[in-house]
């Protein structure tokens, strides 16, 4: 068993390097340690150098986001013929031992495509269980409570890119991440994929990880709302084309209620965001517009 480790570094060389002290000080495990920087600045820093000397270092010239960034870390585990990929951020606490339980379930059922442990999110103390349907959910997080009925390995609609588990063969059977999505939504859609296939994707309830949720510059306030209310219109397109006009209408909806509530708040970048993710979701306007983000002031 060849385990890939696969971090996304983004401007953030001193958590990233934090992330991959930690996996080099696991005792057993021993993975290969696969950093993607995605265009980061300051590449010459004293600790982007300490990646390069510890870790396999996949250097992006282009911002290629979280779906397109972990696809040249996939890729380069598989040219290294890993046989485990495990996509990881850098600000979620997981332990060796929990990692080792998520590769022993794979291992006892095959019909498991992905595995992912609960997250606890620091910020709130709330415990999430994997995810719901995207088109149909605005917060598709599903929030955990544990009751006798639940069996420990528990099957989601998706696993969260946050810790994700899986085998490398599957990449092979159902392709790389959709990079249309570029932030939020493409482990989702991948999830999708596979269950086609007969695949399960499934949290072990007894794992837990901490996930501290950073928000670099405030993006959670315009980036990351744009991408998450704009990839709803994809997932839409992708899974649910029967339904697809009536899907479309709530999105639209819901978009205009959180537009008018952004701007009655006085959140003007929020609402640039959820105007953009309007008009590009129903134009199809997809995959990576930071550059139009920028423009806009985002």
């Amino acid at each position: 068993m060849r385990l890939a480790a696969v971090i996304i570094n983004w401007n953030h060389h001193e958590a990233t390097w934090q992330k991959v002290q930690a996996l080099m000080n696991w005792k057993d495990k021993r993975p290969m340690i696969i950093v993607v920087d995605n265009a980061s600045s300051n590449r010459s820093s004293s600790i982007y150098q300490q990646l390069r000397e510890h870790a396999i270092v996949v250097e992006s010239e282009v911002n290629m986001g979280f779906a397109g960034g972990n696809n040249l870390g996939i890729t380069k585990a598989l040219e290294l013929r890993a046989s485990h990929v495990l996509l990881l951020n850098t600000d979620v606490d997981l332990t060796e031992n929990d990692v080792d339980q998520l590769l022993q379930s794979l291992e006892n059922d095959h019909k498991i495509g992905a595995i992912g442990p609960l997250l606890i999110n620091a910020r709130n103390q709330k415990t999430y269980a994997g995810g719901r349907d995207l088109a149909l959910h605005l917060d598709s997080r599903i929030e955990w409570e544990p009751t006798s009925a639940h069996p420990p390995i528990y099957q989601v609609d998706y696993v969260p890119g946050t810790v994700f588990l899986t085998r490398t063969e599957l990449f092979a059977k159902a392709g790389l991440l959709d990079e249309q999505f570029f932030f939020g939504g493409s482990t989702a859609d991948w999830c999708f994929r596979i269950r086609q296939m007969g695949y399960n994707t499934c949290i072990d309830t007894k794992l837990q990880a901490i996930h501290s949720a950073s928000d670099p510059a405030g993006l959670r306030s315009s980036l990351y709302v744009y991408y998450s209310l704009r990839n709803r219109f994809l997932f839409v397109e992708k899974w649910h084309s029967e339904e697809r006009g009536t899907l479309r209408h709530r999105w639209l909806y819901r978009c205009m209620r959180q537009l008018i509530g952004a701007l009655v708040r006085g959140r003007i970048s929020k609402a640039r965001a959820i105007w953009l993710a309007l008009q590009h979701g129903i134009g199809g306007d997809f995959g990576n517009q930071n550059h139009l983000l920028i423009k806009s002031g985002l």
